[in-house]
């Protein structure tokens, strides 16, 4: 697994084992979730979140630096997932594992714990005049509200649909031959530029009108591209041989982006599907692969903590957070810059305390994480 040793041409990874740098990977970008939240629940540019509480404006720098590629990097982490779950598991086994580890917590979590989102705005918002209907409907609009993170999992079990109906089609596997001529000796460099033009074409495709995180062209080609090139050892060579120059060209790109962009709606699709952020998005990808793959390649405690917590603390982070966030506004009033550390604080000691508890009781375990 080391750069020193890389493969032949086309050859995937291997399916047997966990690959340290792809759990170091996933662990870091779940974290980086958690820290995105913090911030962009006080955002100042427009982005609607749960609570109406004004932040600090200079902090909105690290959701223009992160939000238009992290979740892209975790789609193709996912895509990379899928290639060794399904080099050694039937499709209809690994459809019905991800039915329960996607499905069910985005339907059940959402009617036990995420309906608290939509509580938590409604006493900012009388929305829909819920004050006047009855108890009944208004749970069902917190609950409509509470999606939040959630939708993450329905992008990406519309994104396994569509990579197993590919599959299915591609019974002379020549989407698999294509994808391994990216690994190719002196192919690699063009391949993933023509990837990249890809990556931006996917960007303008199936983006929903109103709720604008549901990207679906972009994050399916993410899965697919995960699947498909970056699953490829010499691909993860390659951008391990260039990771200074990527994170270069990357955070260049990202400061690009922020001066185009600052005090606008850094999510509005509008932004995210222009050729600079697309630029920076893509890049930044390559980068996070690279790094991964030449840096974190070896198995650590933070490895060893996240590798079966990593969903527990996607899923369950966000009512935390802005429970926490309401409670100060309501009852201490700190001052503006003090909301973030606070908000650092009920992560660092919370959330691991929630993981805990609820990976230990098992039905909340399979109803809110979708784990036996």
């Amino acid at each position: 697994m080391s750069l020193q040793s890389c493969p032949k041409v086309g050859q995937p990874q291997p399916a047997a084992g966990r690959l340290p740098w792809l759990d170091n990977l996933r662990g870091a970008l779940v974290l980086l979730v958690v820290a995105y939240h913090i911030v962009y629940m006080f955002n100042s540019v427009g982005v609607i979140t749960n609570v109406a509480i004004a932040g600090v404006p200079g902090m909105d720098l690290f959701c223009y630096a992160v939000y238009p590629w992290f979740m892209a990097a975790f789609f193709c982490v996912a895509g990379i997932s899928a290639r060794l779950a399904l080099a050694h598991t039937r499709p209809a086994a690994f459809l019905r594992s991800r039915a329960l580890r996607l499905l069910l917590p985005s339907t059940a979590g959402l009617f036990l714990l995420h309906w608290v989102d939509g509580w938590i705005t409604n006493q900012y918002s009388d929305m829909f005049g819920l004050a006047q209907m009855p108890g009944l409907v208004r749970y069902l609009v917190w609950c409509v509200c509470g999606i939040g993170p959630l939708w993450f999992c329905h992008e990406l079990f519309l994104a396994t649909l569509v990579l197993l109906a590919l599959r299915a089609a591609d019974r002379r596997g020549l989407l698999q031959k294509a994808g391994a001529l990216a690994a190719a000796p002196g192919k690699t460099g063009p391949a993933l530029v023509l990837l990249g033009l890809c990556f931006w074409g996917s960007a303008q495709c199936l983006n929903a009108p109103l709720i604008e995180v549901y990207r679906s062209g972009l994050y399916c080609f993410c899965v697919l591209a995960g699947y498909y090139v970056f699953a490829q050892k010499g691909v993860l060579c390659w951008l391990g041989r260039r990771w200074p120059w990527l994170l270069g060209t990357a955070a260049g790109l990202g400061i690009a982006y922020t001066a185009e962009f600052w005090g606008q709606n850094y999510a509005a699709t509008a932004n995210l599907k222009g050729p600079l952020a697309n630029a920076f998005a893509y890049t930044a990808v390559l980068a996070a692969l690279g790094c991964a793959w030449a840096l974190a390649n070896r198995d650590t405690a933070f490895t060893r903590y996240i590798r079966p917590r990593g969903q527990a603390f996607y899923l369950l982070h966000y009512p935390l957070l802005a429970m926490t966030a309401f409670l100060l506004d309501r009852f201490v009033s700190p001052p503006a810059w003090a909301y973030y550390p606070l908000l650092a604080l009920a992560a660092c000691t919370l959330l691991p305390l929630a993981c805990e508890g609820v990976r230990r009781a098992p039905l909340l375990r399979l109803l809110l994480l979708g784990q036996r």
